[in-house]
């Protein structure tokens, strides 16, 4: 028993180091969302130039997402993380140099916003990729630390830093990008203190193109885990049409406030931090499988909810589902991914799984800015949820009963 107990408190120990780290991080981040865009437009008023910065953001997911899962599945996972922490901590030192100087340019910040996102594309293939190892691939633990560490992702990314963000912005534009730096000097440091045992072998006598095209490729020859990618791609495509458009349905068919507004995405935030929280419950009670199914049937009520209320309450609490699904759907998607995975190629099949996920945002957004520009603000919501409905059905179908299995590609 007490070896049993010291190999509990030091795993705890090991998961505490983590999940500090990634609540400083997400919370830097968060901070970051809010104060790029407000240097930038500090800085021009050209919303074309202001747009640059923000796609900035995006590109590094599907541009250095490949690469940066072929380096994962070759360096050792702690070396990549601490490397990305640092990188970012230098890169956001610059930039509040620059500001504080009067120096500050479009270019210099959108340099800064593709720099920054590069190292959470390590980062995280890095974090997602050393979990199993850290709890020995315990079907039970990965729900509940994915879980806990979406919640803490969220709760950062979303809840608490693009507040503190836009209030550090107003307090002195250098603030929230040296706090931003020190969030990352704080994970770091936690992230010295992980310790685990690899199970992986890593191949580096194949090149970083010939890596990345065999993790692309085991992907698509993966039955159940190629169909739950297109699952949670079809699903990044609807949220992206739904949102795409939403400050202004909340504008003017439920005639909030812009500060109201805010409060309805707080909303949203807490329901997915829920979802986090509830999900290892929700998997051990119905099954993977059928939590995926009720977590994007749980998005498509919250659709079509969106649209036909006027109330800002009940939008409130159809947003706070639709975020809630999105996080199970989340934790379904990591732990399969995890699980069915084999350790050597885990960085790449995250990192593949990322270009297909975050590639369907920006298509969302072009699709629910047409759609309503056509059809009016609460068609995107119809839109999304029409989106959803087929995939809902087919989900325990196409990726079966069960997303647990052997680390095997199943061919067709």
């Amino acid at each position: 028993m007490p070896i049993m107990q010291e190999r509990k408190a030091g795993l705890m120990g090991r998961l505490r180091a983590l999940y500090v780290a990634t609540a400083v991080s997400s919370f830097g981040d968060g901070v970051f969302a809010a104060a790029v865009p407000l240097a930038a437009a500090a800085v021009t008023r050209d919303p074309a130039a202001v747009a640059i910065v923000s796609a900035a953001e995006m590109i590094p997911w599907v541009l250095i997402g490949p690469f940066a899962g072929a380096m994962v599945d070759r360096l050792p996972y702690r070396a990549v993380m601490i490397g990305a922490d640092l990188a970012r901590l230098i890169v956001l030192a610059v930039v509040g140099l620059a500001i504080a100087t009067g120096h500050s340019s479009v270019l210099l910040l959108a340099c800064a916003a593709f720099l920054v996102m590069a190292g959470t594309t390590f980062f995280d293939a890095a974090s997602q990729s050393i979990i199993p190892e850290l709890v020995d691939r315990n079907d039970e633990l990965l729900n509940q630390v994915n879980g806990r560490q979406g919640s803490l992702s969220s709760a950062g990314r979303s809840l608490l830093g693009p507040p503190a963000g836009s209030a550090m912005f107003v307090a002195g534009p250098a603030i929230p990008f040296v706090v931003n730096a020190v969030t990352f000097l704080v994970s770091g440091l936690c992230v010295a203190f992980l310790k685990h045992k690899t199970a992986r072998i890593p191949n580096r006598d194949v090149s970083i193109g010939r890596s990345i095209r065999d993790g692309m490729v085991w992907l698509a020859r993966h039955s159940v885990l190629r169909a739950l990618a297109i699952l949670i791609a079809v699903s990044n495509l609807s949220y992206s049409a739904a949102t795409a458009t939403l400050v202004l349905y909340a504008q003017e068919s439920l005639r909030l406030a812009d500060a109201a507004y805010g409060i309805l995405l707080a909303v949203g935030a807490i329901g997915g931090i829920a979802g986090g929280l509830l999900a290892s419950r929700v998997i051990r009670k119905i099954g993977d499988a059928r939590a995926l199914q009720v977590a994007m049937a749980s998005q498509v009520v919250a659709w079509v909810g969106l649209a036909l209320t006027t109330s800002p309450y009940v939008a409130g609490a159809m947003l706070a589902l639709a975020f809630m699904g999105t996080s199970v759907a989340t934790v379904v998607a990591v732990s399969a991914r995890q699980r069915l995975t084999p350790p050597d190629m885990l960085g790449r099949v995250v990192t593949s799984f990322r270009v297909l996920g975050t590639g369907m945002l920006p298509a969302g957004g072009l699709l629910g800015g047409l759609v309503a520009a056509n059809w009016g603000l609460r068609a995107p919501l119809w839109a999304a949820a029409a989106l959803l409905i087929v995939p809902t059905i087919l989900a325990p179908l196409v990726i079966g009963r069960s997303l647990a299995g052997p680390s095997e590609p199943v061919e067709e």
